[in-house]
C-alpha cells in the first residue's frame, strides 16, 4: 500500500522516504535512500534521497488541515543546503498520498509555505498521487 505510516515524525519521514523512492525509480530516476547525512553547513538529515535529480529532501506531513503550514521555514536555512528538490506528502482519504517535489529555492525564499500553495510551486512531471 502506498501510505506513509509511522506513529512519530522520524517514522512518517522513512515512510515516506520508501515511497518517494519507488516513484523516482519508476520514472527511471535512480534513486536511494541515505541516512545521517551531513551537509556541508553541518545540518544532518535523518533521511534524504539521492537521485539523478540531486538530493530530495523528505518532509512528512500528517495533519489533515488543506491550510497547514509546512515545517522548517524561518530561522535557519542550513537544512536546504545541497538539496534540489523538497518532497513533501500527507495522506489524503481513499488510502492515497499525496506527493509534491518543490525546487529547494521556494524553502530559501520563502517563510509561508503551507499545503494549499505548493502545488503550483511543484514540478507537474514529479509530483504524484499513490494509491
Amino acid at each position: 500500500m502506498s501510505k506513509i505510516q509511522g506513529d512519530n515524525p522520524q517514522q512518517r519521514k522513512k515512510s515516506l522516504a520508501v515511497l518517494v523512492c519507488e516513484h523516482l525509480n519508476t520514472l527511471s530516476l535512480n534513486a536511494k535512500i541515505i541516512e545521517n547525512r551531513t551537509n556541508s553547513a553541518g545540518h544532518r538529515d535523518l533521511v534524504v534521497i539521492e537521485s539523478d535529480l540531486g538530493l530530495v529532501h523528505i518532509t512528512a506531513l500528517s495533519g489533515a488541515n488543506p491550510n497547514e503550514l509546512l515545517p522548517y521555514q524561518g530561522g535557519d536555512k542550513k537544512w536546504v543546503q545541497e538539496k534540489a528538490y523538497i518532497a513533501v506528502g500527507w495522506n489524503v482519504s481513499g488510502g492515497r498520498t499525496f506527493v509534491f517535489f518543490i525546487p529547494s529555492v521556494h524553502f530559501q525564499e520563502r517563510n509561508d509555505l503551507s499545503k494549499s500553495n505548493i502545488k503550483p510551486l511543484s514540478n507537474k512531471k514529479l509530483t504524484a498521487v499513490l494509491a
